[in-house]
């Protein structure tokens, strides 16, 4: 009598939602050895299945992955069960091909560690461990001027995934083949720029022997553009900047112009680049990735584009406000105006010191950021590092800016994968909102204890990471995450007023 009380208990619970409560009560042993209740077991093994996909979907899958275990002790359908894991199996595997193809190796790593947590990865999974740690490394090189090396881990990469995917005809490898092609395309590209670092690194070590310092100057530029972080590179350049005084900025040039000196000799009349077309990879489904052509503008004509006088911002701002660490303004615009607050508007980072409205423009170009006066008055109070700056030129890592003689920033880029940047106060002018930094936030931005981290949090012990697709937000992490007071969340949008809380930290988003 008492286990048909009960059963009719679930049932209800069952029909009314209460699914959660009514597996708790159904994992009594005893009360699945009768033949109702095991049906009804079984029933609601499927319905959390259902469940799950959908919590999945939504981005909540540690609480997907419950429901999946539930569905388990519930003794539910074994071959769905299996069947369920293997897709979403399938479509993790998918995500972490897209992710090493378009360089976010660290997210692909993340989402594996959690793929072997969950018992999903298989041998698989360990393949693609090993090639995004590869890929990673080689990124790494690539900008130190290690190209050589870079194009052996490229190599070894793309030959990893082609043995594995000849290994079997299973439909889940098909991206594995496919990222193999994607890694082959890449070490072409490295190998191309393996012989002109190979061409430019004796030009350059013979113009420093020949104290050549203007020409030691240009081949070490052309050198960085290939190698960002070229060590040799930067030597000379610091060491030319000291010998013939020249700025520490160099003079922007728009792209085509870039392009077009790079073909004729300085003295021949350069004629005008062709737009650039850049096609993102097509990976697996043919919308996942979409290809899209970027045509690059010259400085005159975004003038042209942008009214002075608009009220508008050039992309949307939220705050950061982190618990025990500080708040940062975090800025999508590509085009970020940096004056006196002014009540219509259009000043993305107002500064309350003796500025004009729009006294500079920060301009992201490419992997590049440029620094633009926009009046008289800024023209004869902006400075880098001590010179003045009459001209757009562009910013390097650790470049001091002085607005006024009073308002000072450092510009920092502080992940060599990242093209995000971080302005640092250093004096203390109010900013509106009172914030202890700006981020100009690329694609993603990292937050944490590291020294590449974007927004350095010392007293955490992961990283918190923001991914920018189109205007809307997205942050990661390798623990779950409590959003808005739900728990185990492993990705979620960040929306107006967030409160996002890990194991040791929190912080609250605050859009303007």
């Amino acid at each position: 009598m008492f286990w048909r009380l009960q059963l009719r208990t679930v049932r209800m619970a069952v029909a009314e939602g209460r699914w959660d409560e009514a597996a708790e009560a159904l994992t009594d042993k005893e009360l699945r050895e009768f033949l109702p209740a095991k049906k009804l077991s079984q029933n609601l093994a499927g319905r959390l299945l259902g469940r799950a996909r959908e919590r999945f979907d939504q981005g909540a899958s540690s609480a997907g992955w419950r429901d999946v275990n539930r569905a388990v002790e519930l003794g539910g359908d074994a071959q769905a069960i299996r069947d369920f894991r293997e897709s979403e199996q399938a479509r993790r595997m998918d995500r972490v091909c897209r992710w090493i193809a378009l360089g976010e190796t660290q997210a692909a790593l993340d989402e594996l560690s959690r793929m072997k947590r969950r018992g999903i990865a298989g041998p698989s999974g360990l393949i693609l461990e090993e090639v995004a740690r590869k890929v990673h490394t080689a990124n790494q090189r690539i900008t130190k001027g290690e190209v050589s090396a870079a194009a052996n881990l490229y190599r070894a990469a793309a030959e990893r995934l082609a043995h594995q995917a000849d290994e079997t005809s299973l439909p889940s490898e098909i991206p594995l083949l496919q990222l193999a092609t994607v890694l082959k395309e890449k070490l072409a590209s490295c190998e191309q720029i393996a012989q002109q670092v190979k061409q430019l690194e004796p030009q350059l070590h013979q113009q420093i022997a020949a104290c050549d310092w203007s020409g030691a100057l240009t081949t070490a530029d052309a050198l960085l553009e290939l190698a960002p972080t070229h060590p040799a590179a930067r030597r000379a350049r610091r060491r030319a900047w000291k010998d013939v005084g020249l700025e520490v900025t160099r003079a922007y040039q728009p792209p085509t112009q870039q392009r077009a000196d790079r073909r004729q000799p300085s003295d021949a009349t350069s004629e005008k680049a062709a737009p650039e077309k850049v096609a993102s990879l097509k990976l697996g489904h043919p919308d996942r990735f979409t290809a899209t052509t970027h045509h690059h503008t010259s400085l005159s004509d975004t003038k042209q584009v942008r009214d002075v006088s608009s009220n508008q911002h050039s992309g949307r701002r939220l705050v950061a406000w982190i618990d025990a660490v500080g708040g940062y303004l975090v800025c999508l615009g590509d085009e970020i105006v940096l004056g006196r607050p002014d009540p219509a508007g259009g000043v993305d980072v107002p500064i309350l010191a003796d500025l004009s409205r729009r006294h500079v423009v920060l301009r992201r170009d490419g992997g590049d950021y440029v620094l633009e006066p926009q009046h008289l008055i800024s023209q004869q109070t902006v400075k880098v590092n001590g010179l003045p700056l009459t001209s757009p030129a562009v910013l390097s890592d650790g470049d001091i800016l002085h607005l006024t003689d009073a308002v000072e920033l450092v510009f920092r880029r502080p992940h060599v994968l990242s093209a995000t940047a971080i302005l640092e106060p250093r004096t203390h002018n109010k900013i509106q909102p009172a914030v202890d930094g700006i981020v100009l936030m690329s694609q993603t931005c990292v937050f944490g204890p590291q020294s590449h981290s974007h927004v350095r949090c010392r007293g955490w012990s992961s990283e918190l990471v923001l991914v920018r697709e189109g205007e809307e937000l997205y942050c990661r992490s390798n623990t779950p995450l409590t959003v808005d007071d739900e728990p185990g969340i492993e990705r979620a949008e960040i929306a107006e007023n967030s409160r996002i809380e890990g194991e040791d930290f929190a912080l609250s988003f605050e859009s303007l």
